[in-house]
Protein backbone atom coordinates (compact mmCIF):
# COMPACT_ATOMS: atom_id res chain seq x y z
CA UNK A 1 0.00 0.00 0.00
CA UNK A 2 1.14 3.64 -1.35
CA UNK A 3 -0.13 6.38 0.47
CA UNK A 4 0.44 10.45 0.04
CA UNK A 5 0.91 13.16 2.30
CA UNK A 6 -1.64 13.80 4.39
CA UNK A 7 -3.10 10.76 3.62
CA UNK A 8 -5.12 8.95 6.34
CA UNK A 9 -4.02 5.90 7.69
CA UNK A 10 -6.30 2.93 7.66
CA UNK A 11 -8.48 3.05 10.55
CA UNK A 12 -7.79 -0.78 11.10
CA UNK A 13 -3.84 -0.84 10.96
CA UNK A 14 -4.74 -0.20 14.92
CA UNK A 15 -7.81 -1.17 15.65
CA UNK A 16 -7.37 -5.05 13.76
CA UNK A 17 -3.76 -5.33 12.91
CA UNK A 18 -3.20 -7.86 10.19
CA UNK A 19 -0.17 -9.98 9.62
CA UNK A 20 0.00 -11.84 13.35
CA UNK A 21 1.34 -8.29 14.84
CA UNK A 22 -0.10 -7.37 18.10
CA UNK A 23 -2.12 -4.03 18.78
CA UNK A 24 1.08 -2.89 21.31
CA UNK A 25 3.09 -3.35 18.81
CA UNK A 26 1.57 -1.41 16.33
CA UNK A 27 0.42 1.37 18.85
CA UNK A 28 4.31 1.51 19.17
CA UNK A 29 5.35 1.48 15.77
CA UNK A 30 2.67 4.62 15.41
CA UNK A 31 4.30 6.27 18.34
CA UNK A 32 7.66 6.15 16.86
CA UNK A 33 6.58 7.32 13.54
CA UNK A 34 4.61 10.32 15.15
CA UNK A 35 7.72 10.97 17.23
CA UNK A 36 9.72 11.07 13.48
CA UNK A 37 7.22 13.58 12.51
CA UNK A 38 6.63 10.97 9.53
CA UNK A 39 2.58 10.72 10.13
CA UNK A 40 0.64 13.45 12.85
CA UNK A 41 -2.51 11.78 14.91
CA UNK A 42 -5.78 13.63 15.91
CA UNK A 43 -8.59 12.85 17.89
CA UNK A 44 -12.25 13.18 17.81
CA UNK A 45 -14.75 12.41 15.14
CA UNK A 46 -12.39 13.03 12.64
CA UNK A 47 -9.36 12.02 13.92
CA UNK A 48 -6.79 9.20 12.83
CA UNK A 49 -2.96 8.84 11.77
CA UNK A 50 -2.11 11.23 8.60
CA UNK A 51 0.84 10.99 6.61
CA UNK A 52 3.27 13.74 6.85
CA UNK A 53 5.86 15.11 5.16
CA UNK A 54 8.88 15.88 7.68
CA UNK A 55 10.42 19.59 7.67
CA UNK A 56 14.23 19.95 6.71
CA UNK A 57 14.84 21.60 10.37
CA UNK A 58 13.53 18.36 11.70
CA UNK A 59 15.48 16.15 9.29
CA UNK A 60 18.62 18.13 10.27
CA UNK A 61 17.80 16.99 13.99
CA UNK A 62 17.60 13.89 13.24
CA UNK A 63 20.75 13.68 11.69
CA UNK A 64 22.62 15.27 14.35
CA UNK A 65 21.28 12.93 16.79
CA UNK A 66 22.41 9.87 14.73
CA UNK A 67 25.74 11.01 14.02
CA UNK A 68 26.05 12.02 18.38
CA UNK A 69 24.84 8.14 18.32
CA UNK A 70 27.64 7.01 15.42
CA UNK A 71 30.44 8.66 17.27
CA UNK A 72 29.48 6.86 20.29
CA UNK A 73 29.40 3.24 18.91
CA UNK A 74 32.80 1.15 18.59
CA UNK A 75 31.35 -0.20 15.17
CA UNK A 76 31.78 3.42 12.85
CA UNK A 77 34.91 5.12 12.53
CA UNK A 78 35.37 8.45 11.69
CA UNK A 79 36.55 7.45 7.88
CA UNK A 80 33.45 5.95 7.34
CA UNK A 81 31.67 8.56 8.36
CA UNK A 82 32.90 11.08 6.48
CA UNK A 83 33.05 8.95 3.82
CA UNK A 84 29.00 8.83 3.98
CA UNK A 85 29.08 12.13 3.99
CA UNK A 86 30.71 12.65 1.23
CA UNK A 87 28.74 9.54 -0.64
CA UNK A 88 25.25 11.26 0.53
CA UNK A 89 25.95 15.08 0.50
CA UNK A 90 27.83 15.96 -2.82
CA UNK A 91 25.49 13.51 -4.66
CA UNK A 92 22.73 15.33 -2.85
CA UNK A 93 23.83 19.05 -3.33
CA UNK A 94 24.22 18.08 -7.94
CA UNK A 95 20.56 17.03 -7.78
CA UNK A 96 19.42 20.33 -5.84
CA UNK A 97 21.37 21.91 -8.45
CA UNK A 98 19.42 20.49 -10.83
CA UNK A 99 16.27 20.24 -9.46
CA UNK A 100 16.13 23.78 -7.69
CA UNK A 101 13.66 26.10 -7.40
CA UNK A 102 13.24 29.98 -6.60
CA UNK A 103 11.37 28.56 -2.94
CA UNK A 104 13.84 26.55 -2.24
CA UNK A 105 16.65 28.95 -3.07
CA UNK A 106 15.19 31.28 -0.46
CA UNK A 107 14.73 28.38 2.41
CA UNK A 108 18.61 27.56 1.90
CA UNK A 109 19.22 31.31 2.05
CA UNK A 110 16.93 31.61 5.26
CA UNK A 111 18.54 28.98 6.91
CA UNK A 112 22.28 30.63 7.08
CA UNK A 113 22.61 33.35 9.75
CA UNK A 114 22.97 36.88 8.56
CA UNK A 115 25.91 36.75 10.96
CA UNK A 116 28.04 34.72 12.56
CA UNK A 117 27.50 33.33 16.02
CA UNK A 118 29.51 35.47 18.92
CA UNK A 119 31.18 33.04 20.43
CA UNK A 120 34.85 34.12 20.90
CA UNK A 121 37.34 31.99 18.54
CA UNK A 122 34.52 29.77 17.11
CA UNK A 123 33.05 32.99 16.00
CA UNK A 124 35.44 32.35 12.55
CA UNK A 125 34.42 28.82 12.40
CA UNK A 126 30.79 30.05 12.05
CA UNK A 127 31.48 32.69 9.90
CA UNK A 128 33.84 29.99 7.46
CA UNK A 129 30.46 27.57 7.93
CA UNK A 130 28.24 30.69 6.89
CA UNK A 131 30.53 31.61 4.05
CA UNK A 132 30.57 27.44 2.97
CA UNK A 133 27.06 27.15 3.02
CA UNK A 134 26.48 30.70 0.71
CA UNK A 135 28.92 29.06 -1.86
CA UNK A 136 26.58 25.79 -1.69
CA UNK A 137 23.42 27.65 -2.43
CA UNK A 138 25.05 29.74 -5.27
CA UNK A 139 26.31 27.05 -7.77
CA UNK A 140 22.86 25.56 -6.92
CA UNK A 141 20.97 29.06 -7.47
CA UNK A 142 23.42 28.82 -10.81
CA UNK A 143 22.26 25.05 -11.48
CA UNK A 144 25.92 24.07 -11.66
CA UNK A 145 26.03 20.59 -10.36
CA UNK A 146 29.55 19.93 -10.60
CA UNK A 147 30.18 23.21 -8.60
CA UNK A 148 27.23 22.74 -5.79
CA UNK A 149 28.73 18.98 -5.64
CA UNK A 150 32.62 20.64 -5.33
CA UNK A 151 31.84 23.58 -2.77
CA UNK A 152 29.57 20.43 -0.88
CA UNK A 153 32.60 18.31 -0.92
CA UNK A 154 35.25 21.30 0.08
CA UNK A 155 32.69 22.31 3.36
CA UNK A 156 32.31 18.35 4.70
CA UNK A 157 36.62 18.12 4.13
CA UNK A 158 36.34 21.60 5.65
CA UNK A 159 34.55 19.93 8.37
CA UNK A 160 36.75 16.89 8.95
CA UNK A 161 39.80 18.41 11.60
CA UNK A 162 36.53 19.93 13.78
CA UNK A 163 34.78 15.84 13.28
CA UNK A 164 38.37 14.78 14.78
CA UNK A 165 38.19 16.81 17.81
CA UNK A 166 34.65 16.49 18.55
CA UNK A 167 35.11 12.26 17.53
CA UNK A 168 38.22 11.99 19.91
CA UNK A 169 36.43 13.96 22.55
CA UNK A 170 33.08 11.63 22.33
CA UNK A 171 35.70 8.54 22.75
CA UNK A 172 37.69 9.95 25.54
CA UNK A 173 34.52 10.15 27.39
CA UNK A 174 32.83 6.79 26.67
Amino acid sequence: MELEPGARLPPKLSSRPSSGVSRPTVREALRLLAAQGLIRTAKGATGGSYITVPTAGHLSDSLRSGIGLLAATRDVSLDELMEARLLLEVPAARLAARRRSEAAIEQLRAAIPGKPLALGTREQFHRSINDHHRSIVAAIEARDEDAAGGEMHDHVEYLRPYYEKAWREVRRRT
